[in-house]
């Protein structure tokens, strides 16, 4: 079964005008807010055809890995980015507005870039969760209020739907993981004389949102002109969960994996969809859904306050650095003392996780204290 890198070298040669664009094409540029531009498309006036961005961006990488130019825990690889700038589909598509800002002090990670991708018609793409904590925190932070990224995405959201519709074209809204609900929350509280220039929103895995906190969900704003795509091993997507139709597309990955957007199957003319969830995620589903269960807002920022001040406790400013070395670890084991159980047992499923993404890679050493740690967490 095909990829989506396998679907920009095989089809890459079809012009939208050829070809409308699909589901398959709303992943690929909601994974592509993913890379790094800075110093490439710097400045609210940069612009600069996909083609000349991904090889600016393959350059700065000189032929070594590219993966600390990419924000976000997807495999996205070079090959990826080739394909993209090489595509008669994308490459001659102009890159603009490119915006990224990280601020620990306001818990803010946000990005989002624009993709003309034909006449008349542009991609708003928001970034999803990188790989920092305070990234990770501001997903928690979901759960009890509109995000400083939230209300980041909804300015510049509504700043392209002006220009759009000053200029007679359509808007096509998406992203990834927290790019999703980036997307969906910009999408559902732009101003109604705005929103005739959108034409579908995406959320690829991306979570629900506090509903108290927003006026309306993007599913019931723009109906079928909204899809909230998930896989069928599904954990992020299932989030505070509106309960709006999904469509459940296969991975050729496993587990909480599944979650990374180059897993997903596809065909020339869209995802391959799955019969439905698998019910082996239902276990994490229910601890995280646990760890919130008749908790108040007040107590649920409590909760992810405490549970990325552990997190932390080894000096870990990235989620992968948490596990990077025994004594981290045991920093981590020795702050979770005096720790609310639904918080301890939180952790245990998030090492739990990161233990099976990262086996093949990590060194023995790691792993055998990260088990170590997951174990005397169950005890």
């Amino acid at each position: 079964m095909a990829d989506v890198r396998d679907y920009l070298e095989l089809r890459g040669d079809l012009l939208l005008c050829e070809r409308p664009f699909n589901d398959v094409d709303n992943v690929i540029l909601a994974s592509f807010s993913y890379l790094d531009f800075r110093g490439i498309l710097d400045g609210a006036s940069a612009k600069k055809h996909v083609a000349q961005a991904c090889e600016e961006f393959l350059a700065r990488a000189a032929g070594e890995d590219i993966g600390p130019w990419v924000r976000s825990l997807a495999t996205i690889d070079d090959r990826f980015v080739r394909a993209l700038g090489r595509s008669e589909r994308f490459g001659g598509a102009v890159a603009r507005n490119y915006v990224d800002v990280t601020d620990d002090e306001r818990t803010l990670q946000f990005s989002a870039l624009t993709v003309d991708v034909a006449e008349g018609l542009s991609y708003v793409s928001f970034r999803g969760t990188d790989n920092s904590l305070v990234g990770w925190k501001e997903d928690f932070m979901l759960s009890f209020r509109v995000t400083a990224a939230q209300l980041a995405a909804a300015s510049y959201l509504q700043m392209e739907a002006r220009l759009a519709t000053s200029e007679g074209r359509r808007l096509l809204v998406g992203g990834h993981s927290k790019g999703g609900v980036l997307a969906a929350y910009a999408a559902a509280v732009l101003p109604e004389e705005l929103r005739g220039c959108v034409e579908h929103v995406w959320s690829d895995d991306g979570p629900g949102m506090y509903s108290e906190a927003i006026p309306a969900h993007a599913s019931e704003a723009y109906g079928q002109r909204f899809t909230h795509v998930v896989p069928a091993y599904d954990i992020v997507g299932m989030l505070f969960d509106d309960g709006s139709d999904k469509l459940i597309v296969q991975s050729s990955a496993s587990g909480a994996m599944q979650h990374d957007p180059m897993s997903w199957q596809v065909t020339r003319t869209g995802l391959v969809e799955a019969p439905g969830l698998e019910p082996d995620c239902v276990h994490m589903n229910a601890a995280l859904a646990g760890w919130l269960e008749g908790v108040e807002p007040d107590e649920r920022e409590r909760f992810t306050d405490e549970l990325f001040d552990v997190l932390q406790a080894g000096g870990a400013t990235r989620l992968d650095e948490v596990m990077a070395s025994p004594q981290s670890i045991q920093k981590v084991l020795a702050a979770l003392g005096a720790a609310d159980q639904r918080t301890k047992d939180l952790v245990r499923e998030l090492l739990g996780a990161a233990i099976g993404a990262n086996v093949e890679s990590a060194k023995d050493a790691v792993v055998s204290a990260a088990a170590q740690a997951v174990s005397r967490l169950g005890a």
